[in-house]
Order: structure tokens, then C-alpha cells, then sequence
């Protein structure tokens, strides 16, 4: 049962003979008790009731307050947080709180209808003097207009489409054209320093190093590997499928395209890696806990003085 589920109000008779449910303390009456049309108004008020019953509503009284930015803004951080999936352990969090907190703190009392290109590009100048780099600052626009999108989807105010369908003109910064700092290309690190450093490394994580090198397996792939995650039938080749069943935070970053993450993993990766497939089908192959007890081992055979008297009554 999912917590918090709201209650569905129910199909009921009024005294007229008419079908009725109410919504918000509110009566609709849906026409003949039991009829078929009277069921399908219910069931689609209902539907378009529980789709709508967090969103900010616009009153329909022309002297109504029109829907601001800082509404609108705090509506759709509820929806991305939900979405998205976004927790502080995400890098994703930070972007779309940033993106929206420079909009807020320039436009929040303006109505959203009137959120147009010339406004959007203020974000942005603003986004700049922050010493945000050119493509990031692209993709923080592009956060910001995604907002509208979403509140045309919605239907959060009548100019929602016209204000998106305008916003979408403002083209993105061009490299060599605008003040905003560039970003130099990140290269991978050369063969020479890793080879200095796994000498150094505890063995499981120079472990961990050398497979993602014959590989290619992404960091969090390595540390999320279980062997109820690899097939093994074609000895030469082992095929790991990240995320197979780990959840959201376990699938691969592009399995919400439907897509299909593929690791090959040859004789000499499998000969790095059998020695900590462990006897847990689900368990971790890298466990942080196993490689502590092995520092500790280490350390305590490493020991020049003796034991004390508490150390040694110590439960192993």
C-alpha cells in the first residue's frame, strides 16, 4: 500500500436521482445513478482530481492573482525532486536548486505569463557573473525553460505555451562569442600516473582500478558489481549488466531510454575478478566493510609493540 495515498471519494446518489462525488467540498453531479456516462464523468473527474491535487491552482474570479514565478518555481521543484529522483547524493539536486534559485531571487513576485526571452536572458547575464562556465550556464537555461515546459504539460496558466514557445528562441552561447568562461576539455588520466599509484593502493581498490581499465566499467559500476549481475556461460567472455535489479540509484544512466548497458569482461579482467566473487550471489564483489578488516589484519601483523591487557581481552 503506498503511504499517504489519498482517499478516492466515492460514487454516490443525491437526492435528485443523479450520480454525484465530491471533490475539494465540492458536489458534481454526473447525471442518472448508475447510468454508463454518469461512471465514465465520475471516473475521469477523479482521475483529473488526483493528477491536480498538488499543483498550484489558478482561481478562475478575473480579480484572481495571477500565478508567480516563486509559485511556480516551488511547484516544479516538488515535481523534479519526485521525477528525478534528486537527493543531496546527486549532482542533479544542486543543478536544478541553482538553476531556480538565480530565477527567484531576480523575478519571483513577477507573474509567470510575463516571464519572456528578455527575462530569461537576465537569469542568465546573472548566471555569468557567478563564474558559471558557458556550457554549464546552457544547461542551467535549459533547466529553466524544461519549468515551462512542464507547466504547459499542466495547464498551470493559460500563457504557459506561448511563453515557452518563446523562450525557446533564445539561442544557447557560442564558444568564442560571449564573456563566459570556458571549461578545458577533460582528458583521461595517462597509463603512466595509474601505474605509479597501484603500488600504493589497498588491494581491493587497485583491483577495482585495473578492472575499470580493461573494461571501461564507469566508478559507480565497479562499486555496485555483483555476481548475480554477470553471465557467466561463455567462458572467454563474461557479460555484466549493470543495475539489473539494484533500483533506481543501481540502473545505468541511460536505462530511462530504454537502453541496454553491456560490460564485457575478458580473461584477463575474470582473473583480476574471481578472487572477489565471494560466496553471496547478491553481495558486494568490492565490499568496503571485507577491505577494512583486511587493513586491520595488516596492521595488527604490522604491530612492533605488544598487545595491553584490554587489547588483548578485546572480542575479535
Amino acid at each position: 500500500m503506498v503511504a499517504n495515498a489519498p482517499r478516492i471519494p466515492s460514487y454516490r446518489k443525491h437526492s435528485s436521482g443523479q450520480a454525484r462525488v465530491t471533490l475539494d467540498g465540492k458536489d458534481h453531479l454526473l447525471g442518472p445513478y448508475g447510468g454508463r456516462e454518469s461512471k465514465e464523468l465520475y471516473r475521469r473527474l477523479v482521475r483529473e482530481w488526483l493528477e491536480n491535487r498538488d499543483k498550484p491552482k489558478q482561481e478562475s474570479a478575473p480579480d484572481a492573482e495571477p500565478l508567480s514565478m516563486a509559485e511556480l518555481i516551488l511547484a516544479y521543484w516538488k515535481h523534479a525532486r519526485a521525477y528525478y529522483r534528486l537527493s543531496k547524493r546527486h549532482g542533479d539536486y544542486y543543478c536544478f536548486r541553482d538553476a531556480l534559485r538565480v530565477v527567484k531571487s531576480l523575478y519571483a513576485t513577477t507573474p509567470a505569463a510575463e516571464f519572456g526571452p528578455k527575462r530569461l536572458k537576465a537569469c542568465r547575464a546573472e548566471m555569468i557573473a557567478k563564474d558559471w562556465s558557458r556550457s554549464y550556464t546552457n544547461a542551467q537555461i535549459d533547466r529553466v525553460r524544461r519549468m515551462f515546459r512542464w507547466a504547459v504539460e499542466e495547464e498551470l496558466f493559460p500563457e504557459a505555451g506561448k511563453v515557452y514557445q518563446d523562450l525557446k528562441e533564445v539561442a544557447g552561447l557560442r564558444r568564442g562569442k560571449t564573456n563566459a568562461r570556458e571549461m578545458e576539455r577533460v582528458k583521461p588520466v595517462s597509463h603512466e600516473h595509474v601505474d605509479a599509484t597501484l603500488p600504493f593502493l589497498p588491494p581491493h581498490v587497485k583491483a577495482m582500478v585495473e578492472l575499470q581499465l580493461l573494461t571501461g566499467m564507469r566508478p559507480a559500476e565497479v562499486c555496485l558489481l555483483r555476481p548475480i549481475d554477470i553471465e557467466m556461460s561463455n567462458p572467454t567472455c563474461w557479460v555484466y549488466r549493470p543495475g539489473s535489479d539494484q533500483g533506481p540509484h543501481g540502473t545505468h544512466k541511460t536505462a530511462h531510454h530504454g537502453h541496454d548497458r553491456l560490460v564485457f569482461i575478458g580473461p584477463r579482467a575474470q582473473a583480476i575478478l574471481k578472487p572477489y566473487l565471494g560466496t553471496k550471489l547478491d553481495g558486494y564483489c568490492f565490499s568496503p566493510a571485507v577491505s577494512e578488516r583486511r587493513r586491520a589484519q595488516l596492521r595488527r601483523l604490522a604491530r612492533k609493540s605488544p598487545l595491553t591487557p584490554a587489547q588483548r581481552r578485546r572480542t575479535p
